[in-house]
């Protein structure tokens, strides 16, 4: 058996990055594995450029339960911003649109259409397959009390009820996402759990793979990689 730590998300707005090319900016039908470390370093305190931040990439495995399927909204954005400039570096939105523009410098305008997942819930099993660089009891603490703004995908989206974390042990994911059942799961419309799918980045063996792009190969650069994320259905109808 092994440690594994589960927790929620759920809000109004939520906006996990797919591939983007162009315009159309589209949202991912579940949490990415990307979006996933980001939020819980943000939680942790881990800034972009910390070599924590790699090894909890590294080391991390996910897996994540669909307990309420979303639905899909389509925004249309404007957004104005400078041109870049070497070596200048913006650290808010004032100084961005004011004060550290030069005389006379005029702003461009970004048009794009955002996809956002509304009103989803999903649970997230965290477990680690190499020396973790935090504890679980640090991670489930740092969820409790963010360091960092947390956000679900973008910065628009906020959680609507807390994450709820907790450690559990258990032979595997599966299992130990059968034994997360927290009060609030009624609240927000969760499904019974024979009815939610799973999706694990560990094989098991009888389940069908995806490919997916959301692992991380450079912070910085903001490139990713593929990797492997097999599809555990619901079970079927008469079954348990």
């Amino acid at each position: 058996m092994r440690d594994y730590l589960i927790f929620t998300l759920y809000g109004p707005m939520q906006g996990w990055g797919s591939v983007a090319v162009g315009e159309v900016r589209p949202a991912a039908q579940r949490p990415t594995r990307s979006g996933l470390l980001g939020l819980l370093a943000a939680a942790l305190g881990v800034r972009r450029g910390d070599p924590l931040l790699d090894d909890l990439t590294r080391t991390a495995r996910v897996a994540v339960r669909e307990d309420r399927p979303g639905s899909v909204m389509l925004d249309y954005h404007t957004t104005q911003v400078p041109s870049e400039k070497k070596k200048r570096v913006f650290r808010t939105r004032r100084q961005e649109l004011r004060t550290m523009l030069d005389k006379d410098e005029k702003l461009n305008t970004i048009l794009s259409r955002r996809e956002y997942l509304m009103n989803a819930a999903f649970s997230v099993c965290i477990w680690f397959e190499d020396d973790q660089p935090f504890s679980m009891n640090e991670i489930e603490e740092a969820l409790n009390r963010p360091r960092l703004n947390v956000y679900l995908g973008r910065k628009s989206c906020v959680p609507g009820v807390p994450f709820m974390p907790e450690v559990v042990a258990a032979d595997d994911e599966l299992q130990a996402l059968a034994n997360y059942q927290p009060e609030l799961r009624k609240d927000y419309g969760a499904r019974p759990l024979d009815k939610c799918p799973i999706w694990t980045e560990a094989n098991h063996g009888d389940f069908i793979a995806y490919t997916v792009r959301d692992r991380v190969t450079d912070h910085n650069r903001r490139q990713f990689g593929t990797r492997f994320e097999y599809h555990v259905p619901p079970a079927p109808a008469g079954e348990e």
